[in-house]
């Protein structure tokens, strides 16, 4: 199974990034787009995994986030990786809080703790609105206006965190919630 962890996003902040996603869309930007319902900022990338360690993944999750209780986390900006020379994702960011940037650590470090690779790019929290295709240069010019706006799409409380499974379709990743994990040591 094709696993991460994640944190999800409430239903009215999927809305307006859908809305965003759709600007480009309707604008022609040759892009995949992930679902309305995809939206999340992943902590840790887990890779193919056996479904057999499952259980020690929860559990190691469950041990790490009772040290972390809910917190406020904005959704602020748009940007793309790598750079603007050759864009490959458009992003909208999610601001680094210590509360955020700690929750990360935890569930980094408990996953190398169960053989998992750590991760060598710094965090850098976001929400993909597509991953690009070959952009003229007036879809490249265009692009950077639209990551040149400023603006907060939401604020929310982080209060669980969710083990997903990703299934690769054709049509799209499909993402599966296999367990959600309480901040704090709650449920």
């Amino acid at each position: 199974m094709r696993l991460f962890v994640a944190v999800d996003i409430p239903s009215d902040i999927k809305d307006t990034l859908h809305k965003e996603a759709m600007r480009l869309k309707d604008y022609g930007i040759k892009a995949s787009y992930p679902s309305r319902e995809s939206y999340h900022i992943t902590l840790k990338f887990l890779g193919e995994v056996e479904e057999v360690k499952v259980p020690n993944i929860v559990s190691a999750l469950r041990d790490c986030s009772g040290s972390v209780g809910p917190f406020r986390v904005r959704i602020r900006g748009k940007g793309v990786f790598p750079g603007f020379v050759r864009p490959k994702v458009v992003w909208c960011g999610v601001e680094l809080t210590d509360e955020l940037a700690k929750l990360q650590s935890l569930v980094e470090k408990s996953m190398v703790s169960l053989g998992f690779p750590k991760e060598r790019r710094a965090f850098h929290p976001h929400i993909t609105l597509g991953r690009l295709k070959r952009l003229s240069p007036d879809e490249r010019r265009f692009i950077r206006s639209f990551c040149g706006e400023e603006r907060l799409y939401g604020e929310f409380v982080v209060d669980n965190i969710v083990l997903y499974r990703s299934i690769l379709k054709p049509e799209g990743a499909l993402y599966v919630k296999l367990e959600i994990v309480e901040l704090g040591g709650g449920g």
